[in-house]
């Protein structure tokens, strides 16, 4: 709780435009994770409400012109708020058949324009011992979903995985259990920690399995994002490919992203807690 000298008491008495600004400046980038449920037809998340959504009337108002609700189904309309300015959507890695033909026809099963906003999404790496055949390909059309699409997230193991990985289906399982335990994990996107070097060599090895796949279609270099006058030792991988219809994927970068806690929160807190899929 903020201390009595932390609380500014004249946030009232300012003028309406400045404090409807100061409302919009607080909005910040979240990542919300969805996981579509096929036995439900719906689409389910552990994202909390956006926080300007739940402070007062005035803030609710204009937090409700920002915020979309997306991810509806042909069976259950859409209640997931989402602003694709800032939002990153996290589709993880689920169940037994990993990125299966939910992934790969993500956008036929919400349908409604949604998948037309989003601008930043993140999905998991899949190690090459767990990968299922058909992952590949469904990952590579799911990307291919999202038209404006200008960031893609490639999720590694995080900090405190056990040791398969973020990406296994022990891990699915975990999270699973965490649905029935009645918890919530907010989560957001940091660099990777490592050897720069062997994040390099993994995210070759990702190109590679889309080449074997797919044929080759213009992944570009891979380079340390310091080479690009950034601090980061993260590295990414251009997408590309007009042969592939999809000129949009020629400016599309990878970038490997580590999946972090930010807080354990309760589940009854939010209407729309995730359930086993």
């Amino acid at each position: 709780m903020p201390s009595e000298a932390q609380i500014f008491h004249l946030f009232p008495s300012l003028p309406a435009e400045l404090r409807l600004q100061i409302w919009r400046q607080s909005c910040h980038a979240r990542a919300v994770e969805v996981r579509y449920s096929q036995e439900h037809d719906r689409c389910l998340t552990t994202a909390r409400p956006p926080v300007i959504l739940r402070v007062c009337h005035e803030s609710r108002h204009e937090g409700l012109r920002l915020y979309v609700k997306a991810f509806g189904t042909r069976a259950h309309a859409a209640n997931i708020y989402f602003l694709p300015a800032l939002d990153i959507l996290y589709l993880p890695r689920c169940g037994v058949m990993g990125y299966d033909d939910t992934a790969r026809d993500f956008g036929r099963y919400v349908p409604g324009g949604t998948v037309e906003h989003v601008r930043r999404l993140a999905i998991d790496h899949v190690k090459p011992e767990i990968r299922r055949p058909w992952e590949t390909y469904n990952k590579f059309c799911l990307l291919r979903t999202f038209p404006s699409l200008r960031e893609a997230f490639l999720v590694l193991s995080s900090p405190g995985d056990d040791e398969n990985g973020g990406d296994d289906d022990n891990n699915n399982n975990n999270n699973n259990n965490n649905s029935n335990s009645n918890s919530q994990i907010e989560i957001e996107f940091v660099d990777p920690r490592g050897d720069p070097q062997e994040i390099v060599r993994l995210m070759d090895t990702v190109k590679d399995s889309f080449n074997f796949e797919l044929g080759p279609f213009g992944f570009g270099s891979y380079q340390s994002c310091s080479t690009r006058a950034s601090s980061s030792t993260s590295s990414s991988t251009e997408i590309g490919g007009a042969g592939h219809g999809h000129p949009w994927m020629v400016a599309l970068e990878l970038v490997p992203k580590a999946k972090a806690v930010r807080g354990q929160l309760s589940w009854h807190d939010t209407p729309r807690s995730l359930v086993s899929v």
